[in-house]
């Protein structure tokens, strides 16, 4: 009887063997495989688009200084991205823009003697503040 678990013994750590064997081969042909493949051409259709040099607060007004021009892709590039100096710099931001995120249209307007709230608001649109003693309502 201890032949027979024996023999089974090797026929298992055979086939376990050539498995181990075939996998490792399996392998290396999917890895030539990918080694061979050429790399994508690289995109050279590009457009300079300007980008937050630091993380801009929402409310703040657009200098030169906050602002640099970087290549994208032509197919990232975001709808309405602003590609001129002259159509970001002076203007208001509505929203925070975070480092590096391109600036587009929509994240600005133009302050126009406007301060505070009346930024936010919509034209026809009116904002109205009610004073309370509520401790609760305070402090936000």
């Amino acid at each position: 009887m201890s032949g027979l678990r024996e023999a089974r013994a090797w026929l298992f750590l055979a086939a376990g063997l050539v498995l181990a064997v075939l996998t490792g081969v399996a392998l290396y042909g999917v890895a030539q495989q990918s080694a061979s493949r050429p790399d994508a051409p690289a995109d050279t259709n590009t457009i300079q688009v300007l980008v937050a040099k630091t993380d801009i607060a929402a409310r703040t007004v657009l200098s030169a200084d906050l602002v640099a021009r970087r290549d994208f892709p032509a197919d990232l590039v975001p709808a309405g991205a602003i590609t001129s100096d002259a159509a970001a710099v002076g203007q208001t931001t509505l929203v925070p823009i975070a480092r590096g995120q391109a600036i587009v249209a929509g994240q600005f307007s133009s302050a126009e003697g406007q301060h505070g709230a009346s930024l936010t608001l919509e034209a026809g649109k009116v904002l109205v503040a009610f004073p309370t003693s509520d401790p609760l309502t305070a402090n936000g």
